[in-house]
């Protein structure tokens, strides 16, 4: 109908007992007064804001408890182009509330005429009926729990945000070593899958009969159970019944690193000088990473005359079996893990 009628300039919509207009009704006419009372409206229809040239608009005795920011912004720019609006909003059921703040502040600003507008009543959180005009005199006075309930927000937010961004980092920094070796092993795998290289052990460790206590007690904790290394120890994976020297030979040529914990008994271990020679070959094969040899309380003759030889490719790291200070035993440690993780 409207379309058939682009001179139409004004129009009565009300006591219709309408709740929503479709979005194409005022598309391209010249309606400058329009009526929309005695409806139940809840908001202003967005598609009134197509009305370009509209100079009055009706909504009293409606539902409406407020004005969104996009009729807002709307309703001045009509008073920009028109210079003369009046709005009507007389008997709806306005709100005055922390939600609502805004539209508030909004009418104290607005240029916008409202017919009737000093008996403007609005509900506040308690159910009372309030003249609008005094609310929006004083809105710092009636609203002052919301700059409050909006900070108390802000902070639960800012505390949730800094929980679940510390915790997550915390735990990344408490189990950071045990991250970057984990990463850093599987980067290591995959490129020696390319190299097609397969290590059986990490570790192959040499030792006469009286190091395997100190060996059990002290250096398979460290290096199994907390830096999660795969072993060789010959006491206890030796399979039987197969020739030692071959099983030995195999396991060592499995192996990334060899340790020798050597004590001044070390000579007299009657596979000592063939882990040795075993090693040495690898080493030359550069199919062994690192020999690293642990001497515990032993002066430099007792050190293997093998080991000697090939000095150059072995690292020493003076151990003192029955040492108690903590710190320099700590060094200790983690000389021999970097000295293992680190190509």
């Amino acid at each position: 109908m409207l379309g058939h009628a682009p001179k139409l300039k004004s129009i009565d919509l009300s006591f219709n007992n309408l709740w929503t207009i479709n979005m194409k009704l005022f598309n391209d006419n010249n309606i400058m007064h329009c009526n929309m009372s005695n409806n139940l409206f809840r908001t202003i229809p967005s598609s009134v804001s197509k009305l370009r040239y509209l100079e009055s608009l009706d909504l009293s005795n409606n539902l409406i408890t407020s004005l969104d920011y996009t009729i807002r912004k709307w309703f001045d720019e009509i008073i920009v182009t028109s210079q003369n609006f009046s709005l009507n909003l007389n008997n709806n059921a306005l709100i005055c509330s922390c939600d609502t703040v805004e539209f508030l502040l909004w009418l104290t600003k607005t240029e916008v005429s409202f017919v009737n507008g000093n008996n403007y009543t609005c509900t506040m959180s308690n159910n009372s009926q309030v003249n609008l005009i005094e609310v929006t005199k004083d809105i710092n006075r009636y609203f002052a729990e919301c700059k409050a309930n909006l900070w108390l927000r802000i902070g639960i937010l800012l505390v949730s945000c800094t929980f679940g961004i510390s915790i997550p980092l915390s735990i990344l920094y408490y189990y950071r070593w045990k991250l970057i070796l984990f990463l850093f092993r599987k980067f290591r795998r995959a490129v020696e899958r390319g190299l097609h290289v397969n290590y059986e052990y990490d570790v192959y460790i040499s030792y006469e009969e009286r190091s395997i206590s100190w060996i059990k007690k002290h250096l398979l904790p460290k290096v199994e159970t907390e830096w999660g290394l795969k072993t060789f120890v010959h006491d206890r994976d030796l399979i039987p019944g197969e020739l030692t020297s071959d099983s030995k030979a195999l396991s060592i040529h499995q192996s990334r690193h060899v340790i020798f914990v050597i004590t001044e008994r070390f000579g007299e271990y009657e596979w000592g000088k063939f882990d040795i020679e075993r090693a040495k070959y690898e080493k030359y094969t550069q199919n062994l990473m690192k020999i690293i040899a642990i001497l515990q309380n032993v002066h430099v003759n007792d050190i293997p005359e093998q080991l000697v030889d090939i000095s150059n490719d072995v690292i020493f790291i003076n151990w003192h079996e029955h040492e108690t200070k903590i710190s320099e035993n700590q060094t200790r440690w983690f000389k021999l893990k970097t000295l293992l993780f680190l190509n």
